[in-house]
């Protein structure tokens, strides 16, 4: 899959070709480099709640890991600390600037991969990408967003066997094995929102945990 379609797939907007209103146009403008699109730019995505932003980089062979991270690190810095000043809402820019990140795309050896514990300003991811944009199976499932793929990973054999050997029991726990809704934990504001089991199922279920 190319990485392009992760984000189309669930709908992320893209802004350097769909930069509708003053906030995006803004934005670009910030990041662009004398009204030119840094080479190193692929894209720049922006969730369909306008609460996350990825910025999409390509590493040439050449270039050093830290060096763009840092450079992009400073371009976000001055939206976060300028971007007001420059007509971006304040309310638009507060809801996303804490989620705020590189994915950054190489193809050959990686060096400095650490830098992805890096969560100062923004957060960086790194992915192996061919030069026809297409990601790995194993790369692809590492982006935050695709829920939905880490479900319909297909499961070996041998490794379901192993894992279902370390399930409770179904009859005592039959709550485990229905279908609960499942929880954006972006979306929720309180703690009893982020459950999708009562306390009793959940004592339970620590009960269990405890014996064993």
């Amino acid at each position: 899959m190319k990485w392009q379609q992760c984000f189309e797939k669930y709908k992320y907007k893209s802004l350097i070709s769909e930069s509708n209103n003053e906030n995006e146009k803004t934005l670009m403008e910030m990041f662009f480099e004398e009204g030119e699109k840094p080479d190193e730019l692929q894209q720049v995505y922006l969730s369909e709640k306008e609460d996350e932003l990825f910025i999409i980089l390509r590493m040439e062979p050449d270039i050093d890991a830290k060096q763009l991270s840092d450079k992009w690190d400073a371009k976000i810095l001055a939206v976060i600390n300028f971007g007001e000043g420059c007509g971006i809402s304040h309310t638009w820019l507060e809801k996303m600037k804490y989620n705020i990140t590189q994915i950054i795309l190489y193809g050959e050896k990686l060096r400095n991969k650490n830098l992805e514990k890096s969560i100062d300003i923004s957060r960086k991811i790194f992915l192996k990408c061919d030069k026809n944009d297409e990601l790995e199976e194993t790369e692809k499932v590492r982006l935050p967003f695709l829920y939905d793929e880490f479900e319909t990973m297909e499961i070996k054999l041998n490794q379901r066997e192993e894992i279902i050997e370390l399930l409770p029991d179904k009859d005592e726990f039959p709550f485990l094995y229905e279908e609960h809704k499942k929880i954006d934990g972006r979306s929720v504001k309180t703690q009893d929102e982020r459950l999708s089991y009562t306390d009793q199922e959940l004592e339970l279920v620590k009960g269990w945990i405890m014996s064993e």
